[in-house]
């Protein structure tokens, strides 16, 4: 008798395959189309061109070229610069209020212009990335301020004069000084900078990530919505009564209203996966972690289905609202930390967060410990729902 219900599952599931499959498509690219758009929004909107500079060595002549740097045309026309703090510059960063850090460690031009090797570092935002003017601006500062030791060579070259010193040694030495400088600076993003992206809003992946993953997870969940008739066909009390007669259990009654589903989502996001990232990784947390994802929506989908006759409007609602809540509609820099928290550990938050390290991102012990609790939970309210309908049938 189980394998006859996993049979008669089968042919529910057919049946809905083709409505499945043509809504899928239809979904699929608007959700694509949706999820470009707010990637987009996100970009434009959110990469201020502003940059921090976090000033170690803070003294006169730092503080004195940092302004004349910053205040050139081809570098204030494009991005603001102003000094911070590490720990301010950091959480403006996060908050999408600067686009970039250039932090000048401890005696950085005097080293330079020692000869000795010093490396700084430039933090750029993920979204900050995608425009080359503020990329290319913020490198350019640090080349600049390289640059700006030639100063150094020509009060040398003053003060040669006024000792007295040979034309020709002058000469020589200020030519040699000023080519050295002058190679360095043209090298200096590389050589003295170590360049960092850092995550987009602490989701721990980047701007297209976020967005990819994000949307991925909106259609897992609106899958639900095609398998109702699967998971309702034999949600009656005398087709209850009749299958607990025949000796099937309410685990074997599940299996195939959770398992097809399942099925049919895992072959949708193998097919998403190639076009919606180019940062796979193919480690086994990643494996495990879509599986679970995959297999948690199914579970989640398949107990509000059963839980109402208008689980397929609640399906929708929790997908649309978790959608938003994880920033997928609205960028998070202008989301309330608080709906935040909540997006971040709805089921929908934690289907999510399954699935990021698909795309170069991780999974807290929070959430892994939240998957089992809320796997758990459809499981139970599955079997509760099977025997309410039992019981409602014979009141």
């Amino acid at each position: 008798m189980f394998f006859s219900m996993l049979k008669r599952d089968g042919v529910l599931f057919v049946r809905c395959l083709l409505s499945a499959l043509l809504l899928t498509l239809v979904f699929g690219l608007v959700c694509a189309g949706a999820a470009v758009s707010a990637l987009r929004g996100a970009e434009d909107v959110f990469v201020p061109v502003k940059a921090a500079v976090v000033d170690g060595e803070d003294t006169v002549a730092s503080r004195l070229l940092i302004n004349a740097v910053s205040g050139t045309d081809y570098i204030s026309d494009v991005l603001e610069i102003e000094k911070y703090s590490m720990r301010k510059a950091e959480k403006a960063l996060k908050a999408g209020e600067i686009a970039a850090i250039i932090v000048l460690p401890e005696n950085f031009i005097g080293d330079i212009t020692g000869g000795k090797m010093s490396r700084g570092q430039i933090i750029l935002s993920p979204a900050s990335v995608s425009n080359s003017d503020v990329v290319s601006s913020t490198a350019r500062f640090g080349e600049v301020m390289l640059a700006a030791g030639q100063y150094a060579a020509i009060g040398g070259d003053i003060l040669a004069m006024e000792k007295g010193l040979d034309y020709t040694l002058r000469r020589d030495c200020l030519a040699e000084v000023n080519s050295t400088l002058l190679n360095e600076a043209m090298s200096a993003r590389d050589t003295y900078f170590d360049i960092t992206v850092t995550d987009y809003a602490g989701t721990s992946m980047s701007t297209d990530a976020h967005y990819a993953v994000s949307w991925i997870s909106f259609l897992l969940f609106l899958c639900a919505l095609f398998f109702a008739k699967l998971c309702r066909s034999d949600f009656s009390r005398p087709m209850l009564c009749r299958l607990r007669a025949s000796g099937v259990r309410d685990g074997a009654f599940l299996l195939g209203k959770i398992g097809y589903p399942f099925l049919f989502r895992a072959i949708l996001l193998l097919l998403l996966l190639p076009w919606a990232s180019q940062i796979l990784t193919p480690d086994p947390l990643a494996v495990i972690g879509g599986v679970a994802a995959v297999l948690l929506a199914s579970v989640i989908g398949t107990a509000i289905t059963l839980a109402t006759e208008s689980g397929t409007a609640v399906n929708a609602f929790l997908a649309i609202a978790g959608l938003f809540l994880c920033g997928g509609i609205l960028p998070r820099q202008i989301l309330p930390d608080i709906l935040l928290w909540i997006g971040e550990y709805s089921p929908f938050g934690v289907v999510r967060s399954l699935l990021s390290p698909l795309f170069g991102g991780r999974i807290s012990p929070v959430i892994a410990v939240l998957s089992i609790v809320y796997a758990l939970a459809a499981v139970l309210w599955c079997l509760r729902s099977l025997e309410n309908e039992r019981i409602g049938g014979d009141a």
